[in-house]
């Protein structure tokens, strides 16, 4: 999992770099779950201020599970200190 958790975290790695110093604010929040929904990640942020990108990938996998069918999902949730994944 540590290497898909770098993987994912390369994906936003400019963004990052680039507004370091303003991690925190809105904006950067949303470029940062904008670059992960380019890659096809089901991402949201950690304060539930924008709206989860890629959702429809957890929607399929709540129906198959309410079929009691195998599915996965992988959900991305930048946060101040960590990326969860």
């Amino acid at each position: 999992m540590n290497a898909e958790v770098k993987k994912t975290a390369q994906t936003f790695r400019s963004v990052y770099m680039k507004e370091k110093s303003e991690l925190n604010t809105l904006k950067v929040k949303r470029k940062i779950i904008n670059c992960l929904e380019e890659k096809g990640y089901a991402a949201v942020d950690c304060d539930n201020q924008i709206d989860m990108v890629n959702r429809e990938k957890v929607e399929e996998f709540c129906k198959a599970a309410e079929k009691e069918e195998q599915a996965t999902v992988d959900i991305v949730q930048p946060n101040r200190d960590s990326l969860q994944y």
